[in-house]
Parts: C-alpha cells; sequence; structure tokens
C-alpha cells in the first residue's frame, strides 16, 4: 500500500480514555501442596484467588518439585507460600524468596510453611528468621471444632475489606503459638485466640494462619460459601509493593495514524497501534500519559514492544523528567522488525519521571539510521504495548 492509500484510512488524533489506569496484578501459588499441580489442593486456591476478579494472572509454581528462581519470581507481583508436603529445597526457596522481598516482591505465607514441625515444610536460608512473621516450626492444630473470624484487631485493615465472615469447619487448620516475630503486627483472630492475619515489619509480607483449600476440597476445611478467597486475594494485593500502570491518553507528535487505539498499548497481544513516519522528517513519534502513579517512587520499571516494517530504523525510548525538563532516553537501539520487548529498571531515578500530581509521560521515537529519500513510500511503525511499574 503506498502512502497516499494509506493516508486515506489513517486515524489522526487523541486516543480515548480507559477507565482503569492501573493494570491488575500477577500473582503465583508457589507451594508444595501435592503430588501433581493438577490436584485440588493446587487447583482449588488458585480457582477461588481467581474467582475474586482481583487478579490478571494466577500461576501455579510447584515448589515441591523445583525451587523458582529470583527472576521467575519477579514476573509476579506477589505470590502465596505454603506446604502440606516437601519443598524442592526449603534453604534455596528461602534464600530465593528474601530476595524477591528485597526487590520489592509481596509475599504471603500460610499454612502448613509458617507453622509445620516436619522438617522440609518450613523456608530456611535468608527467609529465617528476619522475613517470618508467624515463628516457623512452632506446629498446628484443628481441634476444637469449628472456628472462624473472631477478634479484629485492626479494625478497617485493607485485608479484611469485604471479608464479611470466614468460616471454617473441624479441620480449621492453625498455628498453635500465638508467637510474632519482633515489630510484626496481629490484625485479626481466629475465635480461640489463634493467629489468623498477621503482617510483618514491611507491608510486603503477611501470613495467614489458614490453609488454603477450601471445602470444595475437604468439606471440614475453610467454608467456601465464606469469604476466605477474598481474604488471600486482599493478603496479597496487600502485600504487592508493584503497581502497574497503562496509558490514559496518547498522541501522535510526528506521522500519521494508521491503525489500533488506546486499548492496542495496554497489552502484548498483537493488537498494536501503528504509525507512518512523517513524509518530510522521516521521522515517527508517539507520546503517551499516564495518570494515578505515586508521587515518590522507589523504583520504576518502564517496558515497550515495538516493531518497525523494515529495517535500518533507530528507535528511542523516552520519559519526560519533571525535575530538569525535557525527555530523558532511557532506552535506544536499532528497531527491529518483529516485536521486541524492551525494558529498563530504574532504582535511584525513579521519582525524576514523576509529577507532583502523580503523571508520567512517556514516548517512542523512530528515524532513519542513514540518510534517506524522502520521496520513497512510508513504512509502519507500531507499539504493542507501553506499561510502567511503579515501587512504593
Amino acid at each position: 500500500m503506498n502512502r497516499l492509500m494509506a493516508s486515506a484510512l489513517a486515524i489522526v488524533g487523541l486516543g480515548a480514555t480507559i477507565s482503569a489506569l492501573e493494570l491488575k496484578p500477577r500473582v503465583a501459588i508457589c507451594a508444595a501442596a501435592s503430588a501433581s499441580v493438577t490436584a485440588a489442593q493446587f487447583t482449588d486456591p488458585q480457582a477461588k484467588l481467581v474467582s475474586t476478579n482481583m487478579f490478571a494472572t494466577v500461576d501455579i509454581i510447584h515448589a515441591g518439585t523445583s525451587t523458582p528462581l529470583v527472576s521467575q519470581l519477579s514476573d509476579y507481583d506477589a505470590v502465596m507460600v505454603w506446604s502440606n508436603t516437601n519443598f524442592q529445597n526449603s534453604t534455596t526457596l528461602g534464600d530465593n524468596l528474601a530476595d524477591y522481598v528485597d526487590a520489592g516482591g509481596g509475599v504471603v505465607v500460610t499454612m502448613f510453611a509458617n507453622s509445620t514441625t516436619s522438617a522440609n515444610r518450613f523456608l530456611l536460608g535468608r527467609w529465617s528468621p528476619n522475613y517470618e512473621v508467624i515463628p516457623k516450626n512452632g506446629g498446628n492444630l484443628s481441634s476444637g471444632g469449628a472456628q472462624g473470624l473472631g477478634n479484629i484487631l485492626v479494625p478497617g485493615h485493607p485485608i479484611l475489606n469485604g471479608v464479611n465472615s470466614f468460616t471454617a469447619g473441624t479441620s480449621a487448620f492453625r498455628p498453635v503459638s500465638i508467637l510474632l516475630q519482633p515489630g510484626c503486627t496481629l490484625i485479626a483472630q481466629w475465635t480461640d485466640g489463634k493467629t489468623l492475619i498477621a503482617v510483618g515489619t514491611t507491608d510486603k509480607r503477611v501470613d495467614l494462619g489458614m490453609y488454603p483449600p477450601s471445602s470444595d476440597v475437604v468439606s471440614t476445611y475453610w467454608s467456601a460459601a465464606s469469604d476466605g478467597a477474598k481474604l488471600m486475594g486482599n493478603a496479597l494485593d496487600f502485600a504487592r509493593a508493584w503497581h502497574w500502570y497503562v496509558p490514559d491518553t496518547y498522541t501522535v507528535d510526528s506521522g500519521e495514524e494508521f491503525g489500533g487505539d488506546l486499548q492496542s498499548l495496554v497489552a502484548s497481544d498483537d493488537n498494536s497501534l501503528q504509525v507512518f513516519n512523517d513524509a518530510t522528517s522521516l521521522v515517527a513519534q508517539v507520546s503517551m500519559s499516564i495518570n494515578g502513579g505515586f508521587t515518590n517512587p522507589s523504583a520504576m520499571r518502564v517496558m515497550a514492544e515495538t516493531s518497525v516494517a523494515r529495517p535500518g530504523l533507530s528507535e528511542a525510548i523516552l520519559m519526560e523528567d519533571f525535575i530538569n525538563g525535557g525527555y530523558d532516553v532511557l532506552i535506544g537501539r536499532v528497531a527491529t522488525t518483529t516485536d521486541t520487548l524492551a525494558t529498563v529498571d530504574l532504582t535511584t531515578s525513579a521519582a525524576t519521571y514523576v509529577s507532583g500530581s502523580g503523571g508520567m509521560n512517556g514516548r517512542v521515537t523512530w528515524m532513519p539510521i542513514n540518510d534517506e529519500d524522502p520521496s520513497q513510500d512510508g513504512w509502519l511503525h507500531t507499539v504493542d504495548m507501553f506499561k510502567v511499574r511503579l515501587t512504593e
């Protein structure tokens, strides 16, 4: 298609607004719960978390057959860890989870990983004791009859949002000890006073004194008719420190828009925003605005997935510098003819790129690497995804 024909089909101007600026978090179950990931001990908690509609992804990592690397854990905003069989390597898993928390990830530990006396079923390595909330190896019980949500010591805590009832039958597994590690906070108890919800010295650590599978697996476990799914979902959402944001508006500053819309920028799904280069300057540029972020993040990750229709083009991914003015090039590279992801992490200058009201402005610019003849036909440039992750 020549440029003249393409121009007749082009849509030029400002994109529409997406109602949800913050992407739903990605979470994972990291557990040694049964021999197979298809067992109900894995799939029931997964289904319950999915049913909350709080998460973009709820994956399963079988920690009984493999030990996830920090890089694997870092694909998720938070993970929920528990055991009822042996971890493949409780020391390495503890080391990796501690590194993950240090990098900003959120971890929720539940029964029996935070209570069992069985070797290889509680976390060791760097995890113990500095990252613990409920001290390991303290034992558990399920006696005493049916249980439920008891005293709430921190009314209005976010983990209890929408948790109107929480009940369990005669297999209400819970920690024996009511002790917490120094500096940790008890949020809520079972009806017999045992620990149900506690948070660590950092918001990125939550412990639940409950076993995640519900009465849909065993009738005497926590009741699926109560708000246990919401409780687990809230704990994961509270623990996460990473928040993903996507553009709520965009403009084509240089060139002509050919296809796609604002929704095209949200996910890596081959639904891309497509732009022709300017006929005179040969430059193509798309600017995107993101609202709703934190005003003083400790870290930022910028991710863009792009491609071009012909080789020989340079590409720059930029963010507006609200301290020094102008736009800073965060990533410069040779543009590729297939969708390619670019990622940059900022750990010391993240706040530079966030305005006093929490806004962020990103930009992608393309131009020929060598001199080009302006009379030749235009070529397409695409953005399949642009998103920013902020860490509190």
